[in-house]
């Protein structure tokens, strides 16, 4: 639960960085977040229920037939978490959000192999938050300065 925040915090994030620019139609700011954040949070329900149902069905059929094992399970896991990552982007929903829907009902249908899944998963997961969360600032940083 601690990761699924970033999703819901970046609309708000953007709703105070309008504020503080001095718009002046601050009731439109107001309902363009709650617009946004509905949105996003709407949008990567979404992905994240279909992108983890269909992944832990692919994901058990190609285990069943021995296409993938071992340590390359770990593989179409993390491409899941991508691909729901993309797709919730270019639905302007939010990615983060999907990514955690997606991860619940994952570990909800996947029971075998669980523990591979995570430990691979949750290392890649916190880089690419880190990475992402930093060029962000960089870019806010960047447009405060000017």
């Amino acid at each position: 639960m601690r990761y699924g925040l970033h999703g819901i915090c970046v609309p708000v994030l953007l709703f105070f960085l309008a504020l503080a620019v001095g718009d002046a139609e601050s009731g439109r700011a107001a309902e363009l977040m709650a617009e946004l954040t509905a949105q996003a949070i709407g949008i990567g329900v979404l992905v994240g229920i279909l992108g983890g149902y269909f992944g832990s069905g692919m994901v058990r059929y190609c285990s069943a037939q021995r296409w993938v094992e071992g340590p390359w399970l770990q593989i179409p896991v993390i491409a899941l978490a991508l691909l729901c990552f993309a797709t919730a982007q270019e639905f302007e929903g939010s990615g983060f959000i999907a990514c955690f829907v997606a991860g619940l009902i994952f570990g909800g249908f996947e029971t075998d192999h669980k523990e591979s899944f995570l430990d691979a998963a949750e290392g890649i997961g916190n880089s690419m938050a880190l990475i992402t969360w930093f060029v962000f600032g960089v870019a806010a940083l960047g447009l405060t300065w000017q």
